[in-house]
């Protein structure tokens, strides 16, 4: 496989040949190696399968003393695509499962764009699964039977009871209960976790700075809502604070969430009159277990960390100290 350097004379980024199909096992063996032959450089592989018409960009680095791998999937080639996933790892099967899982042609033919990448397919056209025919078995398995109906209409209606009425915030009680969970699974089988807290104001001039107003606070949710994967969960904490739960995702995808989201704020104004330049970003993060193994130590590590944030000159900053600039 060739690659091509996307910045001449530079390192910093090395781009290998599109692909028409999934990434094999032996594909992701080759970028890991550019990756570990190039520390200082990101190696990108991206393709666009025939299934669906989805293109994925799959980013691996590892730097120097770091002993495992950095993957992270994007889906879109453009600067602003968004972050499906982060994982530490150099475990090549379970990056090529969490690749199947987010790129099966069920998730390509979702909408992009005024749809939430995170939607659920209604209950008119549940999603199609090709049945085994009957008495048919691999080996010494047995045939799976057919799936049982399932109601997709009243499993999102359930879904929103957790959510603030009208919006696509999850409840504080509710969002501290789950988060509850995602630390019984670290407990449970070392799943890792990533928490995120942000918040947006508005430099008025003239020294006054506020918080987003009603139309503009919608908007940005709603932006927020096409960034993060479907099992991100997404909320109000202590009033002017938002709170967001990354389940299975260590700092740095974190890191890459905000990232994301930051990003996601510009361009277009979030209302009429109200321009990009005029918000102030600041995101603290921490971790399960890259920060601590306690629950309410993790909450008062991201307190800090978007402390740092607001009162120094970086939009995001990753406790204890580690501050990186968007």
């Amino acid at each position: 496989m060739s690659f091509e350097d996307s910045n001449p004379g530079s390192t910093a980024t090395i781009k290998l040949q599109k692909l028409s199909h999934i990434p094999s096992s032996g594909e992701l063996a080759f970028a890991l190696d550019q990756a570990r032959k190039t520390p200082l450089a990101v190696i990108e592989l991206p393709w666009k399968a025939a299934t669906g018409p989805a293109t994925y960009v799959l980013k691996v680095s590892c730097e120097e003393n770091i002993n495992e791998a950095n993957w992270v999937l994007h889906r879109g080639e453009t600067q602003d695509a968004a972050v499906l996933w982060s994982f530490d790892s150099d475990d090549l099967s379970l990056i090529e499962s969490l690749i199947a899982a987010e790129c099966d042609s069920t998730r390509d033919l979702e909408v992009v764009g005024d749809q939430a990448l995170n939607s659920v397919p209604s209950a008119a056209s549940p999603p199609q699964v090709q049945q085994a025919p009957s008495g048919f078995s691999t080996g010494n398995r047995p045939a799976l039977p057919p799936g049982v109906p399932l109601d997709l209409a009243n499993i999102q209606a359930t879904g929103n009871l957790f959510k603030e009425q009208g919006t696509a915030l999850t409840q504080e009680k509710f969002l501290l209960y789950f988060m509850m969970r995602e630390f019984e699974r670290f407990l449970a089988d070392a799943t890792p976790f990533a928490l995120v807290l942000f918040r947006v104001r508005v430099d008025y001039g003239d020294g006054k700075i506020g918080f987003l107003p009603e139309r503009a606070a919608q908007e940005a949710i709603l932006r927020c809502s096409r960034v993060l994967r479907s099992i991100d969960m997404i909320g109000h904490y202590q009033e002017n604070k938002y709170m967001v739960l990354l389940p299975g995702a260590s700092a740095n995808g974190g890191v890459q969430c905000v990232q994301a989201l930051e990003r996601s704020f510009g361009g277009e104004p979030l209302q009429p009159g109200l321009d990009a330049h005029q918000l102030r970003f600041s995101a603290g993060i921490a971790s399960i277990p890259d920060t601590c193994d306690r629950l309410d130590v993790l909450i008062a590590a991201a307190l800090d960390a978007l402390k740092q944030s607001a009162e120094g000159s970086s939009s995001l900053v990753v406790f204890p100290s580690v501050s990186r600039a968007i």
